[in-house]
């Protein structure tokens, strides 16, 4: 995978700025804006726009505005560094007159993400630490293990069940002894990442979810996998098909920002319809803050819309980031009607690593 790196030395901390103003759902760029907030309380201005996007486009760190913005020759300063770091990005294309991010920008946004975390030591940017064989649901048996909840009866190994079972002294069976057969994986994985943005996901959460979301689609396309992504609020508001195009992807993630309601039915009709002409396995990886709060019952209709979906063939699983009681109690129900598995996190830090131990896991059959 190769990606053409313009020659700007800039260009990776000014695709940052795109990348945080996204998270902080910063749609125009303003000198005098950004200013007035800067001068009039520092403190709000920081809940606003976050202090990495404020060290990015003033060239100051947090401690340092806080500190100076009483000096007059300080505020001159400040002034025309902002007037001149935004001119500099709408001169590079990346945002228009008005200073709204441009295409460009979002492209540029995305190749700064990507060349941020390939940067990053291995196992914790894009890097993999190592690759371990590949299995799946579909192809010849290969390897044996213990049975856990989810397999399929066909997989069951009779004769090494029973010659366990025989080397034990045991006359009863119980799920615990169960052997299973892995297979081999020889179709494609389609897995399609459901990001939530409604309104309560943004700033570092959705920073998260969008490093994990192009962290995953980098390392299901180099073994030939197809990613999609479906961007959700009060309903669907971008999608793309499974594909093996990142930039499309990285591109499409880029754009996310934060909305209003959550609409997991809207989301789980769309995901069934982009996966229905898909071959191999399909499955749907949501990542949700928040319970479905859109329609008469949103709920129950969430059930209904996910066992129906599993009944055609296509898993569901379910990040959940610090949800309380009865979000717990829901994405419990929603994995079970779909098949997946649930994770539970109460740190976005911890969000890409448990987005890739799920395509780990679907691709190797091995429920963790």
């Amino acid at each position: 995978m190769h990606t053409v790196v313009p020659g700007d030395k800039n260009t990776v901390p000014d695709g940052l700025i795109v990348e945080e103003a996204q998270n902080r759902g910063v749609g125009v760029f303003s000198p005098d804006l950004f200013f007035d907030h800067l001068v009039n309380n520092y403190r709000m201005a920081e809940q606003l726009y976050g202090e990495k996007l404020l060290r990015l486009i003033t060239g100051y760190s947090g401690a340092y505005l806080e500190r100076n913005l009483r000096l007059p020759e300080f505020k001159k300063v400040l002034k025309q560094q902002l007037t001149d770091n935004i001119q500099k990005l709408e001169d590079t294309g990346m945002l228009d007159k008005d200073g709204k991010i441009t295409a460009e920008g979002f492209s540029i946004g995305a190749l700064a993400v990507v060349l941020e975390e390939l940067n990053m030591p291995a196992g914790t940017g894009l890097q993999e630490t190592h690759k371990g064989k590949t299995a799946g649901k579909i192809g010849e048996r290969d390897d044996t293990r213990t049975y856990h909840r989810g397999d399929t009866y066909r997989d069951i190994n009779v004769r090494k069940t029973i010659s366990q079972l025989i080397k034990h002294g045991k006359t009863a069976i119980t799920p615990q002894d169960l052997i299973i057969s892995t297979r081999k994986h020889t179709g494609t994985v389609n897995i399609i990442y459901a990001l939530d943005s409604s309104a309560s996901m943004k700033g570092t959460k959705l920073h998260a979810c969008r490093r994990a979301g192009i962290a995953l689609a980098y390392r299901a396309l180099q073994r030939k996998d197809k990613v999609g992504i479906i961007i959700f609020g009060e309903r669907v508001k971008d999608a793309v098909a499974p594909t093996t195009d990142f930039s499309i992807l990285a591109e499409k993630m880029m754009h996310m920002t934060a909305t209003r309601q959550t609409n997991f039915v809207d989301m789980i009709q769309h995901a069934s319809e982009l996966l229905t002409n898909q071959t191999g396995q399909k499955h749907v990886l949501i990542l949700s803050d928040a319970l479905p709060t859109s329609g008469t019952d949103p709920k129950e209709d969430a059930k209904r819309v996910i066992a129906n979906a599993h009944s055609q063939g296509i898993t569901f699983s379910l990040i959940g980031v610090k949800l309380n009681t009865e979000g717990l109690d829901l994405a419990r129900h929603l994995v079970e009607l779909g098949g997946g598995k649930l994770y539970q996190v109460n740190d976005a830090g911890e969000v890409k690593g448990m987005v890739l131990e799920e395509y780990e896991r679907i691709t190797s059959n091995a429920h963790l």
